[in-house]
């Protein structure tokens, strides 16, 4: 993991604003704390990699036109490093999409089950699309509303994705 050619953060920084993000007990913190090193620096960089791409449509122009990477950029005029926001933004979507993917709720709604009861009276039901809330949907490039709007959309050209 090389800041600048895969990632935009090392795994330290990553630990840190983790834990400034996130309680010791929340299932965020709990579930990158159960992860070692190795798996921890694939998924910053290979969720990072799959934000940092032309249709992201980031502000400003990259800083050297050769460079693999959206950042550091060229931003009215100034340099800018990664923003803070945006690594944030990159820790917590990654973190969403791997607890949802690793949820039994998710592979239950995978294979078509829209409600579940365990015979003691308890059931789960699972919303329609039409009657989830909008910020707990993902947009067009696969980040839920509410992340984009609170890291990345500053730092973007997208006004609606």
């Amino acid at each position: 993991m090389v800041v600048y050619e895969d990632t935009y953060m090392t795994l330290q920084e990553a630990n840190e604003l983790i834990s400034k993000m996130y309680i010791s007990t929340s299932k965020e913190r709990v579930f990158w704390e159960s992860l070692s090193d190795t798996d921890k620096e694939t998924l910053i960089s290979s969720f990072t990699l799959s934000i940092d791409n032309e249709s992201m449509l980031y502000r400003g122009r990259k800083a050297e036109p050769s460079q693999d990477m959206q950042f550091p950029r060229i931003i009215d005029g100034h340099y800018t490093d990664v923003p803070y926001s945006i690594k944030q933004g990159i820790l917590s979507q990654m973190l969403r999409n791997n607890l949802l993917k690793n949820s039994d709720f998710s592979e239950l709604r995978e294979n078509g089950v829209k409600s579940f009861a365990d015979g003691g009276g308890g059931k789960i039901e699972f919303a329609d699309i039409s009657n989830v809330n909008k910020n707990n949907l993902d947009n067009s490039i696969g980040i839920n509303n509410k992340i984009w709007n609170s890291y990345f959309a500053d730092w973007s050209l997208l006004c609606e994705v």
